[in-house]
């Protein structure tokens, strides 16, 4: 790759140009919220882009260009409070393919890029532009309950609403507790999907030997997490919520990880069975898709992901 040069109007042309898509994606994102999500996560691939041609310097005044221009058009807790997660990552993103960073490495780096710069818009804006603590204190989320009680009386009564409003209010405390490992997960979420995204365009774009994870087929976790899942569940048995709300919660949270690890495990072992037994070949569509929607399914992945990762089945076979 050519390094830049003083004079090189090059980079700075890319660089307007990237800014541009940046900010039109933005807009987009914004203003069609059907596509919302999608368009989102085609903010960090401009951004990368420089940054892996031009190198990370244009990658970071293409991202302060991005949230300069967001800020002034959609105002700073609208349009740049969002796209200034998606804009950062992508300037972490093109400094690892630069460097060639592992795939791995490259997907917890833009996880945590993601986390950091979403903690620091937070702390920006309650400290800074004085928005509501709520947003940390928890009574956001009550007042979420409350609103969402009132909603239940207006569909069911008698004994049908006392047992809706329990659902709920197990349904509640259960996302309550999980608020860790869901912004954890997110985050590593929005980091794999603009690594997918990248380097599928990237590489139709003539660019070679962008760094990806391997396929789904392949994927394999260390033995590791289960002792660790076994280490957290002890824990968490000799150490209550009464006792210690606050480590309570830190375990609880710790063994969603492991379990989605066990669950990621049985889904690439889903995936690979068709090699071996064709059969499974639709079967794999309806487990993997089933499990985000019954815990009946997704508690097969689990069991699956157990076995593989205990007894290496995939290992011992050469995939084959």
């Amino acid at each position: 790759m050519k390094p830049f040069r003083p004079g090189d109007t090059n980079s700075v042309v890319a660089a307007g140009m990237g800014t541009a898509v940046a900010v039109v994606l933005s807009m987009l994102g914004l203003y069609v919220p059907i596509f919302s999500t999608i368009l989102f996560l085609l903010i960090p691939l401009p951004i990368a882009y420089i940054g892996l041609v031009h190198g990370p310097r244009w990658a970071v005044i293409v991202t302060a260009g991005t949230l300069i221009l967001d800020s002034v058009f959609f105002g700073v807790f609208s349009g740049a409070f969002v796209c200034a997660i998606f804009a950062i990552l992508g300037a972490v993103l093109g400094w690892c393919y630069r460097r060639r960073v592992r795939p791995v490495a490259t997907l917890f780096a833009g996880a945590a890029a993601v986390l950091v710069s979403f903690a620091l818009q937070i702390l920006f804006g309650v400290f800074v532009l004085g928005v509501d603590t709520s947003l940390l204190d928890g009574s956001f989320f009550e007042t979420i309950r409350q609103t969402t009680e009132e909603m239940l009386t207006q569909f069911y009564s008698g004994d049908t609403l006392a047992e809706a409003q329990e659902s709920m209010n197990l349904t509640y405390e259960m996302l309550k507790k999980s608020l860790l490992f869901i912004g954890a997960s997110v985050c590593v979420i929005y980091s794999w999907a603009a690594m997918a995204l990248s380097k599928h365009i990237f590489t139709r774009l003539g660019l070679k030997d962008i760094p990806g994870l391997p396929p789904l087929s392949r994927w394999e976790f260390p033995v590791l997490f289960v002792y660790l899942y076994l280490v957290f569940f002890g824990l968490g048995m000799v150490i209550t919520e009464a006792e210690d709300a606050a480590i309570s919660m830190v375990l609880y949270n710790l063994q969603l990880g492991c379990n989605f690890v066990f669950w990621l495990q049985g889904m690439s072992l889903a995936w690979w069975l068709p090699v071996r037994f064709p059969i499974f070949g639709g079967l794999r569509w309806f487990l993997v898709v089933g499990s985000f929607f019954l815990p009946f399914m997704q508690s097969i992945l689990v069991v699956m992901g157990l076995f593989d990762m205990l007894f290496h089945y995939r290992q011992r076979r050469n995939y084959q």
